[in-house]
């Protein structure tokens, strides 16, 4: 036997239309949340560009035959997930932790 389409799409315009409808009435809130994820995603696509000068300066001190002094790029690496788990717990809290932004109470279950 053949099993039976479903009627209704999974996936239907209005659906995102509603959400963003919904989020207009929480401009701060939202506006707060949006502006925290792209400081995340910024810090998180600079990660890579700290490894690659780091790889870069020791390379040109080996050539240049100079003590190549570490100190600096890993304060940096190290101080790199610190900054990113300051907006982390705004955008994204634990389960059964209100969100530091929320206007309503909440009930855990």
């Amino acid at each position: 036997m053949t099993a039976a389409i479903p009627s209704e799409a999974r996936f239907k315009p209005r659906n995102l239309l509603g959400i963003i409808l919904f989020l207009r009435k929480y401009p701060g809130p939202v506006g707060l949340c949006l502006s925290l994820l792209l400081v995340n995603i910024g810090i998180e696509m600079a990660l890579p560009q700290i490894i690659g000068d780091t790889i870069t300066n020791l390379r040109r001190a080996v050539t240049a035959n100079v003590a190549f002094s570490p100190g600096f790029h890993v304060k940096l690496l190290v101080a790199h997930p610190r900054s990113a788990t300051f907006a982390a717990p705004f955008i994204t809290p634990s389960k059964g932790w209100p969100s530091p932004i929320t206007t309503r109470p909440t009930l855990v279950n």
